[in-house]
């Protein structure tokens, strides 16, 4: 019953104009497999109850899939609103297949942060990156990235292979090194020292998680929150911090595809925006909310309260130099 009435809030003062043929043909909604598909899917048949606009939920195996199919299908989408990454978000944007965001028709971009609404998308949640550790396994309680270089976590640490969550670690070094994303020499550097306190590296969140589960490393030194909160609560023999300098976050662009229901987009992805669903959509996968009414998890909200201070990342040059950014890091750190 409070779930009805808090979406009944949320559509509460939106206006639709579906016709007919668009009542007969669902909206197609492209997202990841697994708990975001799960979640949508729940949300889509919702709105459907309350604006008898049916939204379909389809699986992209990853973010370059999914602008591959977008890009593959430009003459004739099949495919209405995308979420994805920021890097593959810019790289729809100069592909055409996505259409700029009009603040005045999603009504409910007036309570996101300006940092998180971009001119071809609107963040739809944060997904916070940090350290992961176990407190059993680790001598000391760390607070900050620099704390990777504690001489007390020699062979203990699990980090990032080079196609891990691409560019994030290297920056992260390079910004205490003096350097940024556009520099990234310094960060090389300085993952360089870190070598001899580093195991392993590792490919995928499964693999980091085991690492740290069976006790082969003490410390995993690029984690990502959303796939591993569970292991965080009271109690638990696991920690996760999230530095403050520099604060790196990944956000979570929602798009409207190029093609002849952009209206009808604009009003689903409005929903999504609003304080009941953000907030759902935050527990669900862990993040914080971008809409600033709504809640995240008392878990995410126990590790970081607000977005204050987060690094304004330059995706742009991010998505033009990926291969490169790869390529020396596997040659500079890991090699």
């Amino acid at each position: 019953m409070i779930r009805k009435f808090a979406l009944a809030a949320a559509l509460a003062g939106m206006t639709f104009s579906f016709g007919a043929a668009a009542q007969e043909k669902p909206l197609v909604f492209m997202t990841w497999g697994g708990v975001w598909q799960q979640t949508f899917e729940k949300l889509a048949k919702d709105y459907e109850a309350m604006t008898k606009q049916p939204v379909t939920v389809v699986a992209q195996g990853a973010g370059e899939a999914g602008v591959a199919r977008l890009i593959a299908q430009k003459a004739k989408p099949e495919v209405d609103i995308w979420s994805t990454n920021m890097i593959n978000y810019q790289r729809a944007m100069k592909e055409g297949v996505i259409v700029p965001i009009d603040k005045a028709r999603i009504p409910n971009t007036a309570n996101i942060n300006a940092p998180l609404i971009f001119s071809h998308g609107v963040t739809a949640w944060v997904s916070l990156r940090g350290i992961f550790y176990r407190k059993d396994l680790v001598p000391f309680e760390p607070t900050k990235w620099e704390d990777l270089w504690d001489p007390r976590l020699k062979g203990k640490i699990g980090a990032p292979a080079a196609s891990f969550d691409p560019g994030y670690f290297p920056t992260m070094a390079a910004l205490l090194a003096g350097g940024s994303e556009k520099n990234l020499a310094p960060g090389y550097a300085k993952l360089k020292t870190l070598r001899p306190s580093v195991v392993t590296f590792f490919t995928n969140n499964v693999q980091s998680i085991r690492l740290l589960e069976a006790g082969e490393v003490g410390l995993i030194a690029w984690g990502v929150l959303p796939n591993v909160i569970s292991y965080i609560k009271p109690g638990s023999n696991y920690g996760f911090v999230v530095p403050s300098k520099p604060l790196l976050v990944a956000e979570t662009p929602l798009t409207i595809v190029a093609g002849p229901r952009v209206k009808q987009s604009e009003d689903f992805v409005n929903f999504l925006l609003s304080e009941p669903v953000q907030a759902q959509l935050a527990e669900a996968f862990g993040a914080l909310p971008a809409n600033r009414k709504a809640k995240g998890p008392e878990v995410v909200q126990s590790i970081l309260s607000n977005l204050d201070g987060a690094y304004p990342m330059d995706y742009a040059h991010m998505a033009d130099n990926m291969s490169t950014i790869i390529s020396q890091y596997d040659r500079e750190v890991i090699q």
